[in-house]
């Protein structure tokens, strides 16, 4: 299982079985967009070594999900849940947003 967390700091955190994998700051964008891209690229080389495409591509779509139901939230202060077949998502309006992935087949 895979958690990925963005606080309402926007600090990124993506764990798999209780390791953190990664964690930056999404707001270095804003102020310091080198530092951000060797973040970024940091985050795609520990993923690519460690894990396959279908593993990827879940990553990245739950967090396009996130996002876009973030400023929903920000909206309707509302919760919103999103059930695609491998995903679970749950959208908290008090302390931060968590993306909980669980997969039913094995990844290769």
């Amino acid at each position: 299982m895979i958690l990925i967390k963005i606080r309402k700091n926007l600090q990124l955190y993506i764990k798999y079985n209780n390791n953190i994998l990664y964690n930056f700051q999404i707001y270095q964008l804003t102020y310091n967009i080198q530092q951000f891209l060797k973040n970024l690229k940091k985050l795609f080389n520990i993923l690519f070594y460690n894990y396959s495409f279908q593993f990827i591509f879940l990553i990245f779509v739950c967090l396009f999900y996130n996002l876009i139901s973030y400023l929903i939230l920000s909206l309707f202060k509302s919760q919103i849940f999103f059930v695609p077949k491998n995903i679970f998502i749950h959208f908290s309006s008090t302390e931060q947003i968590i993306i909980i992935i669980i997969f039913r087949h094995k990844i290769h």
